[in-house]
């Protein structure tokens, strides 16, 4: 038998496969609908989340004569306390078995002994944004920010949000400082963006012009005559942390 979780991709869980205990002193109580039902797709833990936690929890649950969970025991742990705790809380919150009958046709005591597979769903590819190489003939003409009030670092931070930053380089503690050159359209939005200064980890450079050209607004460049043209614009650093 083989429990689903529920979609990976929600709840980073892949599957809890039953693994009966050798040599049960009690008889083995019938869980009662689908035992994937007991975690909920949002039940990874945030703390093991943030510290990318993974792992295999086997457990032992006893069961009392109504059918309820009245203890578990980890019989092998994943090695994070906190998937251990969760794991247990989750199965003796929401465990609901039929229990055996002995001999007079009286419910008994009982247990059940299963595993659960913790594991975090992969994050999603970086897609690489539109991106002028260094050579390449550079626009002509200058842009200005879109509003002329806009204090540098509250611009970008219009432009740039927690989830920006990449799965990848979050778990690998990696921060840096990223310059891009930008090409904007007489319309004012970004079309290309490269970079003139890397960050040194590739998921920050990718994940910097992804933000500018998704978001960025800027005032267009005009001609001499007063016609609007394109233009290219230098951003001011951006400076990935995670302390922020």
């Amino acid at each position: 038998m083989r429990i689903s979780l529920g979609s990976a991709a929600l709840a980073g869980i892949i599957a809890a496969t039953p693994a009966l205990a050798q040599n049960e002193p009690l008889p083995r109580a019938t869980p009662i609908g689908n035992p994937g039902s007991w975690i909920p797709p949002n039940a990874y833990p945030p703390g093991a989340k943030a510290s990318a936690e993974e792992g295999r929890v086997a457990f032992t649950l006893m069961i009392d004569e109504t059918g309820a969970v009245s203890d578990c025991k980890v019989t092998a742990t994943s090695e994070s306390p906190l998937l251990d705790e969760t794991t247990c809380m989750l199965m003796s919150t929401n465990g609901r078995f039929t229990p055996p009958r002995d001999k007079k046709n009286k419910p008994t005591a009982s247990q059940w002994s299963s595993s659960v597979r913790w594991k975090l769903a992969p994050p999603p590819p970086v897609t690489p944004p539109v991106v002028s190489l260094p050579n390449d003939k550079p626009p002509i003409g200058t842009s200005v920010w879109y509003a002329k009030d806009y204090v540098r670092e509250e611009a970008l931070g219009r432009w740039f949000r927690q989830s920006d930053y990449p799965n990848a380089a979050k778990r690998a503690g990696s921060t840096g400082r990223v310059v891009v050159k930008v090409t904007v359209s007489d319309k004012g939005l970004p079309t290309s963006c490269w970079i003139i200064e890397s960050s040194g980890v590739a998921d920050l450079d990718a994940a910097t012009c992804i933000a500018v050209v998704r978001r960025g607004k800027f005032q267009p460049a005009r001609d001499p005559k007063g016609n609007v043209v394109e233009s290219s614009f230098v951003l001011p650093p951006v400076r990935w942390d995670l302390k922020n």
